[in-house]
């Protein structure tokens, strides 16, 4: 029996689409999302030219010269389109499961069924129906029938997403989430793909290796690889006896599972975030003084307002602080926080820089209590700011937020996904290039935003590019006395910040010993930094 009807919603080419959104003259033009000194993505236009995601930037600049670089490290705008689309999708049903900011999954099972008097012999117009060798035998449960109105259903969502947000997507249809994930991704872009229970073995025998099933990961392909099992068609064939020398029974059981098309897990209904979170890592260019830790709780608690108001219905009751005091890359791991509560009253003020004139002492005297010190002067390498203890009410805030231009990271924490394997795929390396001209792009130059009396990031960020001349540096390697048991269990998203934030402390050190250069010209030097506020 297979009486579930999945869809697996997937964004188009997500960052670099909102941006066109945002911005109509980047349609038809190569564009690239550049995030510290990765290019993280790049809409089709660019991949036309061969550019792939977190393409090496030097490199992608010579396969397209007019490629128009965006900086996507403000991630404000990509998390509003993300609440907006999950929202639409639940305008259908609210069983509805986030993965990331561009991913959803939604059983349609209950429409599905509420539709079966509808005259459905076949599938809907534009999508792909697979077409495999050796498929099997039809099943005769009724979810050939059930999966024909599923693609009925993923097309009105698409089409729901495209008519209210102006946003493109690809969809698999199947009786489960392993495999319409998996079909999804077979015809892109735009395009949606359904799969037939009886199909699911012998499309999953052409998968290739065992990492493209969603739940294995690099340790366990590991296992499986030292007893001769690379591929999907070979975890098919291997008895589950010789799994279970290497597993305990319940993971070779679902190894096993996954490589069949079998997966019972289901869609989990994803809850409102426990907290709201921005950080800023100064690792190129530490903090040291009282007035630059002061500024920089300024733009990040300005951000911080600003991304709150998107959830008007309900008010944080508390504000964490983090601080990692270190520029000792074997301790880049290590961060201290401490959290207050704060007023229920600031969510009756009407503008975002009286919230944040009332948050700022707060966050003061949370990070003096950090530092244990009456100390002038000290080495700050990241500073965050967070919001937690959500109650649900209506603050009457207004929108008239002051937008600021930091490039920090805004990340909603909620509740973790169960982790099917619990091994995370390892993160790809960027490759440290060069600083790149960037072209500034303005999404609504009508708007307006209260002035401040210190140089935004992205403008001191500008000058010292513009300054810039090409440096070659060597290749990075991980340091080995990191400690990668801790390192290991971190998420994907914070893997991937560390590197970077590795692999710029290298630049630094490099351009450092080559120029013998002290701290106060580090300004002057063709790296990308972060601005010193004074």
């Amino acid at each position: 029996m297979h009486p579930t009807t999945i869809v697996h919603i997937d964004i188009d080419y997500f960052y670099a689409q909102v941006e066109e959104i945002l911005n109509p003259q980047l349609k038809n033009v190569p564009v690239g999302i550049q995030q510290k000194n990765c290019l993280v993505t790049c809409n089709y236009k660019a991949r036309e030219y061969g550019i792939t995601k977190l393409a090496n930037l030097q490199k992608a600049q010579a396969l397209c010269p007019d490629l128009v670089l965006v900086n996507g490290e403000d991630l404000t705008k990509y998390k509003k389109m993300s609440d907006e689309i999950f929202n639409v999708l639940q305008t259908f049903t609210q069983n509805v499961e986030k993965l990331g900011m561009d991913e959803n999954y939604l059983d349609v099972s209950e429409l599905v069924n509420a539709r079966q008097n509808e005259d459905c012999k076949e599938i809907e117009t534009g999508t792909f129906k697979l077409d495999l060798d050796g498929e099997g035998e039809e099943c005769d449960c009724g979810c050939s029938e059930r999966l024909k109105i599923g693609t009925k259903i993923a097309k009105e969502l698409r089409q729901a997403l495209f008519d209210r947000l102006g946003i493109t997507s690809c969809a698999g249809i199947a009786h489960n989430k392993l495999l319409a994930k998996l079909v999804g991704a077979q015809n892109k872009p735009n395009k949606q793909t359904v799969i037939f229970p009886h199909q699911s073995t012998s499309f999953l025998s052409s998968q290739g290796p065992v990492r493209s099933l969603c739940g294995i990961g690099s340790k366990t392909a590991e296992i499986l690889d030292s007893i001769g099992v690379n591929s999907v068609l070979d975890l098919q064939n291997i008895e589950i006896s010789v799994l279970k020398k290497k597993f305990d029974d319940k993971t070779a059981e679902r190894l096993k599972e996954l490589s069949l098309g079998i997966d019972k897990s289901k869609v989990k209904p994803t809850g409102k975030p426990k907290s709201i979170s921005i950080e800023d890592s100064t690792f190129q260019n530490p903090l040291k003084t009282i007035l630059e830790i002061e500024t920089k709780f300024n733009v990040l608690l300005t951000r911080l307002v600003d991304a709150a108001i998107f959830d008007k219905k309900r008010i944080p009751t508390s504000l964490r602080v983090t601080i990692r005091k270190t520029a000792d890359i074997k301790e880049i791991l290590q961060r201290e926080s401490k959290q207050k509560d704060i007023p229920q009253s600031w969510s009756k003020i009407e503008d975002s820089v009286s919230i944040v004139a009332l948050l700022h002492p707060i966050a003061m005297q949370l990070f003096k209590q950090i530092m244990k010190t009456d100390k002038s002067e000290f080495t700050i390498t990241l500073v965050g700011v967070a919001f937690t203890k959500f109650i649900d009410e209506n603050p009457v805030v207004k929108e008239n937020s002051l937008k600021s231009e930091s490039n920090s990271d805004v990340t909603p924490i909620s509740k973790e996904s169960d982790k099917s394997l619990a091994d995370d795929k390892n993160q790809e390396e960027c490759v440290k290039e060069p600083a790149m001209k960037k072209i500034k792009i303005d999404h609504d130059p009508s708007s307006s935003s209260t002035p401040s009396s210190s140089p935004s990031l992205n403008e001191v960020e500008s000058k010292v590019q513009e300054k810039s001349k090409p440096l070659l540096i060597p290749d990075f390697t991980i340091p080995s006395d990191l400690d990668t048991k801790t390192f290991n269990g971190l998420s994907k998203r914070e893997k991937k910040r560390i590197m970077i934030e590795l692999q710029d402390a290298h630049k630094i050190v490099f351009i450092k010993e080559r120029f013998r250069v002290t701290d106060e010209k580090q300004n002057e030097l063709n790296v990308m930094t972060e601005s010193q506020y004074s």
